[in-house]
């Protein structure tokens, strides 16, 4: 009997989430919708209510791509990344207080390092991964832009990726692929020879370095806090299948330089553009972690 009030309280939250009308609307709605879907379940599951809303969430973005509303669509995703930040804090404040509790109990239990095994939320895999990529387009957008709502989802992309680290490591290996060759990439295969013919995936290619060079500035510059970005570079991790182990931040940065490297020597419009914004982001990275890089 308790299952319909929650479906409906869910279907609910996640119109109130994802629905607004406008920027203006947006602003007041979303956090109002994300703190209360927090609030679903017991206080042990902050993320139950944005899994229980990403079925609904996920078909109004949809529906807003399909209907032609960028507008509609940027508003959904602000609400979505606004929940899953929201999650993401209350969770990494539960963790916090287990393992404060658990280190005056019995420091040397080490649960740090277990709990640095989580997955960062408790959606699926596909709905986590759309979530990094909408945030990776919030830090990729430009300070002080034109478009209304771009500082919003600038602020909502920078709340989540600073309410846990591994938010970061999602968004660099996101930024990472999305310069890879196109061969590379999942389902890519074969793809590289039509883009030689294709005036288009030409631009696309700049346009890919530009997008992924202004993001990593953004987060390594901006969004992260400098200890955290050290943390990350200090991080080692097998990359893409490589046995060469690499830095995660540096791993993303030389792909990013490869994939500049490329424009440039291919003579492509909006290579010079692709160099400038990859040597932005070496510049911010460089003044974050100097000689480790």
């Amino acid at each position: 009997m308790r299952a319909a009030p929650l479906a409906l309280s869910v279907s609910f939250l996640s119109a109130l989430l994802t629905g607004a009308g406008s920027w203006r609307g947006a602003r007041s709605a979303a956090p109002a919708a994300a703190r209360a879907l927090v609030g679903v379940g017991d206080s042990d599951s902050p993320w139950a209510g944005a899994v229980l809303a990403w079925p609904a969430v996920n078909l109004a973005i949809v529906r807003a791509e399909r209907a032609g509303d960028a507008e509609g669509a940027r508003r959904a995703r602000f609400g979505v990344i606004v929940l899953a930040a929201l999650a993401s804090e209350a969770r990494r404040a539960q963790r916090e207080a287990k393992e404060a509790s658990a280190a005056a109990s019995a420091p040397a239990r080490g649960e740090s390092a277990e709990s640095a095994e989580e997955r960062v939320s408790a959606l699926d895999v596909d709905a986590e991964a759309a979530v990094v990529a909408w945030a990776c387009d919030g830090f990729a957008t430009a300070p002080g832009g034109g478009s209304d709502g771009d500082e919003d989802l600038r602020g909502a992309s920078a709340r989540l990726a600073r309410s846990d680290p591994g938010w970061a490591r999602s968004a660099f290996r996101h930024l990472r692929l999305s310069t890879a060759p196109s061969a590379n990439r999942p389902g890519g295969e074969g793809s590289t020879a039509g883009a030689k013919r294709d005036g288009a995936s030409h631009a696309s290619r700049c346009d890919a370095v530009v997008y992924a060079a202004s993001a990593f500035a953004a987060l390594v510059g901006d969004v992260l806090p400098e200890g955290t970005v050290r943390e990350l570079a200090a991080d080692s991790g097998e990359i893409d299948g490589d046995e060469t182990f690499l830095h995660p931040l540096f791993a993303t940065m030389r792909t990013c330089e490869e994939a500049a490297d490329a424009c440039v020597r291919d003579e492509l419009p909006g290579s010079a553009r692709a160099a400038r914004a990859v040597r932005a982001a070496k510049l911010a990275l460089d003044g974050v972690v100097g000689g480790l890089a």
